[in-house]
């Protein structure tokens, strides 16, 4: 029977539910959570391509070497986007300053590369916001798709309509195997059930202050895909080809030696021991007309070549990952041409980018509520300024720092940029705040050497140790 390959499993469909209006009900929780594990599978499905443990696939054959490009699109993304830390922004004395704040002082970037991580592996990642115990701060934690599920209405808004973390429930401090834990958040109550089989229990009610669901989902796009989901059958067959390649050399040589027209042992201890001296003492002498050789299989190494280079090279340009060590990629070393083969790479974090903005505004939204709504009114208002606080991705890539110092340089002499605007475009600046600082305080050292320079007096303003008076009033207007 032919080996059964699965290139592909049917996408995760959005869990459509009816509004809560006090409490869920729990035939329908019972329905949601069915459709949350049957994704379960593909998640499986898709982290052991990641991790590389997919021998399964090649279990009837003795050697499975394994080109893992899942793994090695995913990291290369996320490192691009990722390895350098993202910064917030919101417009001065906006309500979102206080937000961004509060995140840039957390240090959430380990945060922001895991759920980058789970959209690309899984086409979903997930974050939950809570209210720190001691301070009272709100933060984030992140869970995997694994364990986590978000339930939407069937509305033309589309709103999340509760989020709910599921793990294996713990009795005295050990798991068990049965009964499941479900930490289910409305937008007014965070609500705990065991759940064994068919029964739900309710064990706990707690409401809370941020006035929307805080389980966030971040999906790649309409249909949740991850990152390397349409090249796992290319994978597989580079890594069959590979593989045949292996096998074909290790079976060269072993290849089984033939004699025609000569007996080296008439019974098998007599041939063992024949070839054993064979060994030792690599010469056959053959009888008249006798002929010795190997049966081996032919290969043609340069179409094994052919086929592996167009299937990476497939797998890179349907990812729209460049190929660092292909030629076409490195022979040109221009600026402008370099940017042109990276457009796939920058279309397809464009892409994670945008699926990644709209989980952020909706975290932004409720940080806000957890500073500011202390006594959970529930008619708090958000304000609509929150929609311009941002998420910066500064891409890891190689920088020209002269090229960009001259290009900066120009459009800030001829006046086109302010100082903040300059820094904050200068890849080797990573706080724009404390440098802005560092050169406004050597401003004021070499003013006040210039004027010790010039005996006290202030070459600027024409006047000893400062500023020039003011001018006496006009005698005929008084001013």
């Amino acid at each position: 029977m032919a080996e059964q390959r699965t290139f592909r499993m049917e996408l995760p469909k959005q869990i459509i539910t009816p509004k809560i209006v006090d409490l869920p009900n729990t035939d329908q929780l019972k329905e949601d959570l069915k459709a949350f594990l049957d994704r379960l599978p593909r998640y499986e499905w898709l982290e052991k391509y990641y991790t590389g443990a997919i021998s399964p696939i090649y279990a009837n054959r003795p050697i499975t070497p394994i080109a893992n490009f899942c793994n090695r699109f995913t990291d290369r993304v996320v490192g691009y986007l990722t390895g350098n830390p993202p910064v917030y922004s919101a417009p001065d004395d906006s309500p979102g300053v206080q937000v961004t704040e509060k995140m840039t002082a957390q240090n959430l970037e380990q945060t922001e590369g895991d759920v980058m991580q789970d959209l690309c592996i899984f086409g979903a990642g997930y974050q939950l916001t809570y209210l720190d115990d001691k301070t009272g701060d709100p933060k984030v934690a992140q869970y995997r798709p694994k364990v986590a599920f978000v339930a939407y209405d069937d509305t033309v808004k589309n709103d999340s309509v509760y989020g709910a973390i599921v793990q294996q429930a713990k009795n005295g401090g050990k798991i068990s195997e049965k009964t499941k834990q479900v930490d289910l958040y409305t937008d007014k109550l965070h609500l705990v059930y065991l759940v064994d089989g068919d029964k739900w229990q309710l064990i706990e009610q707690i409401p809370h202050i941020f006035g929307r669901v805080p389980l966030i989902e971040y999906r790649n796009g309409r249909y949740g895909m991850a990152l390397y989901e349409q090249i796992i059958g290319l994978q597989d067959a580079y890594n069959s080809l590979l593989s045949d390649r292996v096998e074909d050399k290790r079976r060269f040589s072993s290849a089984s030696l033939v004699l025609k027209g000569q007996i080296i042992g008439k019974d098998k201890p007599a041939i063992e021991k024949a070839l054993e001296q064979l060994k030792e003492v690599p010469v056959i002498q053959l009888d008249t007309n006798a002929e010795a050789g190997y049966i081996t299989k032919t290969m043609s190494e340069s179409d094994n070549q052919t086929l592996q280079d167009a299937l990476a090279s497939e797998m890179y340009e349907q990812v729209g990952i460049p190929n660092m060590a292909d030629e076409a990629f490195s022979g040109n070393s221009s600026g402008i041409a370099i940017q042109f083969k990276l457009l796939g790479l920058d279309l397809t974090v464009g892409r994670l980018k945008s699926s990644f903005n709209k989980g952020f505004t909706r975290r932004v939204k409720l940080y806000y509520a957890g500073l500011n709504n202390l006594m959970a009114n529930q008619d708090f208002e958000i304000p609509p300024e929150l929609d311009k606080v941002a998420i910066v991705f500064k891409e890891n890539i190689p920088t020209d720092m002269v090229y960009e110092a001259n290009t900066i340089t120009t459009y800030y002499g001829a006046g086109l940029l302010s100082r903040q605007t300059a820094l904050d475009n200068m890849s080797m600046i990573e706080d724009t705040a404390g440098e802005l600082l560092r050169l406004l305080e050597d401003d004021s050292r070499k003013l006040t050497e210039q004027v010790n320079a010039w005996g006290g007096v202030n070459p600027a303003m024409g006047q000893p140790g400062g500023p020039a008076p003011e001018p006496p009033p006009d005698e005929d207007t008084g001013v």
